[in-house]
């Protein structure tokens, strides 16, 4: 399950009914809430280092954040590498810690391009953090890349870029565009269809390569010139992959070259809505790449209803913003990649934007790294009237209301700002935490006009949608109600299978009566004034009866019944012996929970979980009822979370299955899926 830290409700039952049925149960569960996970995959680029008099390529670094009051217990491995040593660091609750991988970059960064090797790092947590990686951050090229823990794994993804300015010349090794990629599991079966020409293979002709876990391959641009950018190239896998966008010493106009890259996410964190704020470049080289990822995809800017550009998958369309406008608001009626080039002076930065459509973090941490030779810059989007709940490091006066302003185009729905953050107000090596309960997005700029820029994006990647159930049953000619929670100001158009495209009702709600053979599924889609979100799959099952019917209060024979515990207020928090009954594929831990473990527990605000105080037990008791805390691996996207067999059931036998679950990095998850 490509998730992390669900919980199931300290009681689970099962009985046959002869109205209701389903004997199957299927759980929409969210990657982590603002990044934060306790899992992640990164292969590190390949970096021109030219050390005459500098280095362009190190240091490099791993900066973690605890969101928290619980620390962290955070290890670093190689898995394809046995010669690696793992690196354990502990990080403070409510702080950062630094890794200066620097005496392994031989074995950390992914060279020669066109090779299988044993590079790829995997960072696992004993609570969720931030984590991102910094490359030359205190010199003149540098650059971080957010890591994005689940979001950033996926089978499907489209190279996001530019293929406008080329990079730098008489440097060695020579630098070049880049994308790197890491596997997650064995066996891992990677194929790429360049979009153009690069090292080794041609252009449109489709090549594979197979992984084991941690093992990496990079492909290099055949040459520096923008031609030889191989945005909107395709990569596709059998099993979860990461993916690294580089575009190294990227040449300004004005004679400044400079590091320019991300972790990217693969396509269906692709998105339909983006807020990009502009720097501060010179001549006017601010520009938002958009890569379609569906064919006949249209493109709209600051709210215009004439189509910027009609784009085919695989093809970029670059958007400059207007005169006098610091932002863009871009939209789609497809899924795209936007890929924001950016910076300060003739330094460049890059990033993969968030979609701001149903995304965002309630808390983002950043560790300052430069003093006041360099600026801080955080560039803030929230929805309109949230942006007067800010606080940095707990303080409301750094980031005011009157800091932001509306963004152009987006019909009132956004406002933005900028804001340098000076050295007396968060330090060289001090963490700043922004804090607002209402999802926004933080793009953090550090860097000067003249001596390199770095730009990261701190923000949740993925779209969240989700029915009040995960399935619906019903008798025949039954009335079936479903809701959606959704966040963010949206709607809902409902669609059925058997009426195609044809919009059945629009609200947050919906009714719908469920006949043999007729509706088998209710399709959900998000939207607003401005782009159409994705469809959510709502099942609705119907079957044969088993035996004769009962009366009309559908009542049936308890099958079982599995209660956790933790029933009585004297009982610890965290229970030390396993629950009995049911079964797991995850390890049972009676102390705390790691990667591919589970815990019994009585609420949340116990644990490592950033939705507080979160209990569903015996409500308005929250020191009665144990529930099921699971943290799944990477590895364990099939893995079976809780089984019961039964046995000894008849053919169409009618049964109810009731399960509570939620995913607790959210703070306004549902506590049914």
């Amino acid at each position: 399950m490509d998730s992390k830290f669900l919980s199931f409700s300290h009681w689970i039952f099962g009985r046959i009914k002869y109205c209701l049925v389903t004997v199957w149960l299927i759980l929409t569960v969210m990657c982590g809430y603002a990044q934060l996970d306790t899992s992640f995959w990164f292969v590190a680029p390949e970096v021109c280092q030219w050390n005459n008099p500098t280095n362009f390529d190190r240091p490099i670094k791993l900066v973690f954040s605890t969101p928290g009051n619980m620390p962290a217990t955070v290890i670093i491995t190689q898995p394809a590498n046995t010669a690696f040593a793992p690196i354990q660091q502990v990080v403070p609750a409510n702080s950062s810690a630094t890794v200066d991988l620097t005496p392994y970059i031989a074995d950390i960064e992914n060279s020669p391009a066109n090779a299988v090797l044993n590079k790829g790092l995997h960072i696992s947590s004993t609570q969720p953090i931030n984590a991102y990686y910094e490359v030359c951050i205190t010199g003149v090229t540098p650059e971080v890349y957010a890591l994005k823990g689940c979001n950033a794994l996926g089978t499907s993804f489209f190279v996001p870029g530019q293929n406008e300015y080329m990079n730098g010349s008489t440097y060695q090794p020579t630098p070049l565009n880049r994308v790197d990629m890491v596997a997650t599991q064995d066996n891992t079966v990677v194929t790429v269809t360049p979009w153009v020409a690069i090292d080794g293979h041609g252009a449109g002709v489709p090549f594979s390569v197979t992984l084991n876990a941690g093992q990496t391959y990079c492909c290099a641009a055949a040459g520096r010139q923008p031609a030889n950018h191989f945005v909107g190239s395709t990569i596709t896998s059998n099993n979860p992959i990461a993916v690294t966008v580089s575009d190294d010493l990227l040449d300004h106009p004005s004679g400044g070259q400079d590091l320019v890259g991300d972790q990217s996410v693969p396509i269906e964190q692709a998105g339909l809505e983006f807020v990009a704020i502009k720097g501060d470049l010179y001549q006017q080289a601010d520009k938002v790449y958009i890569t379609a990822t569906e064919d006949n995809t249209h493109v709209y800017v600051d709210g215009s209803a004439v189509a910027a550009a009609t784009l085919n998958a695989g093809q970029t369309h670059t958007v400059a913003f207007a005169t006098n406008s610091n932002t863009l608001y871009i939209t789609s009626d497809r899924p795209v990649y936007a890929f924001q080039l950016t910076g300060l002076g003739h330094e460049f930065g890059a990033a993969v934007l968030p979609s701001v459509q149903n995304t965002g973090s309630t808390q983002v941490s950043y560790k300052r790294a430069t003093g006041a030779d360099r600026q801080l810059v955080f560039n803030l989007i929230a929805r309109t009237g949230t942006e007067g709940n800010f606080t940095l490091n707990g303080s409301a006066t750094a980031i005011q209301p009157s800091d932001f302003h509306p963004v152009a185009g987006s019909n009132g729905g956004w406002v933005y700002a900028s804001i340098n953050i000076p050295v007396s107000t968060v330090d060289v090596n001090q963490t700043a935490v922004v804090h607002n309960p209402a999802p926004f997005h933080l793009g953090i700029f550090e860097g000067g006009y003249a001596g390199g820029c770095s730009y990261g994006f701190f923000s949740d990647y993925q779209r969240y949608i989700a029915s009040d159930a995960a399935m619906y049953v019903a008798c025949e000619g039954e009335n079936v109600s479903i809701n959606i929670i959704a966040a963010g100001d949206y709607n809902i158009n409902w669609y059925a299978d058997a009426t195609g495209n044809n919009v059945l009702h629009t609200g947050m709600s919906y009714t719908v009566t469920k006949n043999q053979d007729s509706v088998q599924y209710i399709y959900a889609q998000l939207f607003n004034v401005n782009a159409f979100g994705d469809r959510l799959q709502i099942p609705i099952l119907l079957t044969t009866l088993c035996g004769d019917t009962l009366d009309g209060d559908c009542q049936g024979t308890v099958l079982f019944f599995q209660d956790f515990g933790g029933n009585n207020a004297s009982d610890p928090w965290i229970s030390s012996t396993d629950f009995v009954g049911g079964h797991s594929d995850l390890i049972f831990s009676g102390t705390s929970t790691l990667s591919g473990h589970y815990c019994l527990v009585k609420k949340c605000s116990e644990t490592w979980s950033v939705q507080p105080n979160f209990d569903h037990t015996f409500l308005g008791n929250p020191d009665k009822g144990y529930f099921m805390y699971l943290d799944p691996a990477p590895n364990q996207m099939d893995a079976i979370l809780y089984e019961f067999p039964i046995d000894n059931l008849c053919d169409n036998a009618r049964l109810n299955f009731s399960l509570w679950a939620t995913d607790l990095q959210r703070n306004y998850a549902h506590p049914a899926f």
